[in-house]
């Protein structure tokens, strides 16, 4: 089972995730944004966050979330 580095900053009422972060682990890092109030993932903020090799988020669950065809989250 592989290690992995948890932050939960589930139901917070976040509107948008626009992280960054400093440094890298050697160790994935789940980021978990689950039920906070997040509509719409711009393309800048879409790069901006797949631009972390080693972090995954979990936008599951948020208010009316689902992906349309130009992979924005609206």
């Amino acid at each position: 089972m592989p290690k992995l580095s948890y932050l939960d900053l589930s139901d917070n009422d976040i509107t948008k995730p626009d992280f960054t972060f400093s440094g890298r682990d050697r160790l994935p890092l789940v980021v978990n944004l689950q039920r906070n109030k997040i509509q719409v993932i711009d393309s800048a903020t879409l790069n901006l966050l797949t631009a972390y090799s080693n972090v995954v988020f979990d936008i599951r669950a948020n208010v009316h979330a689902n992906w349309s065809s130009t992979g924005n989250i609206c």
